[in-house]
């Protein structure tokens, strides 16, 4: 039996990740009309999000590489989103190498549990945090497109503390996850 993985939803994962160098390159440009781009594919990334994994359920198409594919990119976004959000100072690097780090090693973990005890599902606090970044970068990036430089500043401290708030919740999903797999192995 051949193996088909080009799906619908496997394609739509495809195309975020081909989306992640270009909303870096929109989100460190300096025209204002590249921000409010770059937020509009931010949006569109977010809703492939949810639309592959729809698709995939709704028409049996969920697939291994799917299982991989989607959780990579969502990390490859999310992580992208934090390059540029350090490019433009509005979190310190070593909080984007913890949340990095973190996707890093939740993927060996699941990669570890697969192949010693199944699956491992995703947490709620791993979909709290995917959910918490989603809003945060969205929101940090409208706020930005509105307010424009020179008003965003203002709020910048705002902003910061939020991206940091993320960074604990990175750390913590982190500990939770490899607690899971360290309890399965015993």
């Amino acid at each position: 039996m051949a193996l088909n993985i080009w799906t619908l939803p496997n394609a739509i994962t495809v195309l975020r990740i081909l989306a992640c160098p270009v909303c870096l390159f929109l989100l460190t440009s300096p025209s204002s009309t590249a921000i409010w781009l770059a937020l509009l594919l931010m949006l569109a990334c977010e809703f492939s999000d949810f639309l592959d994994g729809h698709i995939a359920r709704a028409y049996q198409q969920v697939s291994s590489v799917g299982k991989i594919l989607d959780p990579m990119a969502d990390s490859l976004y999310h992580v992208c989103i934090f390059v540029a959000f350090v490019e433009l100072g509005w979190m310190p690097l070593w909080a984007l190498l913890i949340i990095a780090s973190r996707d890093i090693a939740v993927s060996y973990l699941r990669l570890l549990a697969e192949q010693s005890t199944g699956t491992l599902a995703a947490r709620r606090s791993g979909k709290l945090k995917t959910a918490a970044y989603s809003v945060a970068q969205i929101g940090a990036v409208a706020l930005f497109a509105i307010l424009g430089p020179a008003g965003f500043a203002s709020i910048l401290p705002f902003v910061s503390a939020l991206l940091l708030g993320l960074t604990a919740l990175a750390a913590y999903t982190l500990v939770e996850y490899s607690l899971v797999v360290l309890r399965r192995l015993a």
